[in-house]
């Protein structure tokens, strides 16, 4: 999956721009456009990556 569609994915969730960009470390414009289609670089992709991987883990744990 590509961080496009990783950003993509967690905004159809209901996570913002806003909160997705405090988590990477960078400002709710450049996520803004790595949603329409410009390319992270490597450093950032991967904390993207490691974003999504946090909600994914959050969605998938049962309630006590």
């Amino acid at each position: 999956m590509s961080p496009q569609q990783m950003i993509l994915s967690l905004l159809d969730k209901k996570i913002t721009q806003e909160q997705i960009a405090k988590e990477v470390g960078v400002d709710q414009s450049t996520i803004s456009r790595y949603t329409k289609g410009q390319n992270p670089t490597w450093h950032i992709a991967e904390k993207i990556k490691e974003v999504f991987e946090k909600y994914q883990k959050m969605k998938h744990k049962k309630p006590c």
